[in-house]
């Protein structure tokens, strides 16, 4: 306990010499520096984690300004200081909800158990990350572009920065799949049945048993077949 005190006895000092002394050194400042953008990255990281909240809570018609500002604990002058506009903060929210899907893939794909087939894995691991908040705070943004222009614009060459990512570590991941048309295409089935089908699920319009149906029926026709016996390639 003293020792805890005394770090912050130091601390205190630390930040009254600075404000009493205008000639520091230039560690120092670059210490200062240094803290002040991870204090910033830190509070736009609150931000945005606080409009996910939101869109999966409220949906993107009710996810304000000030709603956001009263989720994440902020004054709403202090949340402007970050993000001028909505529209900014949505802008920030995508990227994040993209690299973060992105990462969660990277490290799931690759956690394959003993004795699971690789493609069976995947999509495994596609419906589990379909089926967390991020992805219901991601829906509420596709539903509400359809009629906001402006929303549109940053989420569509988003959606497709996205999906390359995402297909390209796909094929790192099952090297059984080659990139090209046959890949594309069965990728193409496998993502837009797990998504329709966790929409479903978002609206009570799919039983567990009839996802469950679907997810295998999408593992039996989607694993790669091997070549055909006359099959020089």
């Amino acid at each position: 306990m003293a020792a805890a005190v005394g770090a912050i006895k130091g601390v205190r000092i630390s930040i009254i010499g600075v404000s009493m002394s205008g000639n520091r050194s230039k560690e120092e400042r670059n210490g200062d520096a240094s803290w002040q953008g991870q204090k910033s990255a830190f509070t736009r990281e609150r931000i945005v984690l606080a409009t996910i909240n939101s869109l999966a809570e409220y949906g993107y018609s009710r996810t304000t300004m000030a709603r956001i500002a009263k989720i994440s604990g902020l004054s709403p002058g202090a949340m402007q200081h970050h993000f001028k506009t909505k529209t900014a903060i949505i802008k920030a929210t995508i990227d994040h909800l993209n690299l973060k899907r992105i990462a969660d893939q990277y490290q799931d794909m690759r956690a394959v158990p003993a004795g699971v087939d690789r493609t069976d894995h995947s999509i495994d691991v596609y419906w589990k990350h379909l089926m967390e908040s991020n992805f219901g705070a991601y829906q509420e943004l596709v539903i509400a572009a359809r009629t906001d222009p402006e929303l549109a614009a940053i989420l569509q060459p988003a959606y497709r920065s996205f999906i390359k990512m995402w297909r390209a570590d796909a094929v790192e991941a099952v090297p059984e799949w080659h990139a090209g048309p046959q890949f594309e295409l069965a990728a193409n089935v496998a993502q837009y049945l797990m998504e329709g089908a966790a929409y479903g699920m978002i609206n009570k319009q799919l039983s567990e048993t009839e996802v469950k149906e679907l997810l295998n029926y999408a593992k039996k026709h989607l694993r790669p077949r091997p070549p055909d016996d006359g099959d020089d390639g």
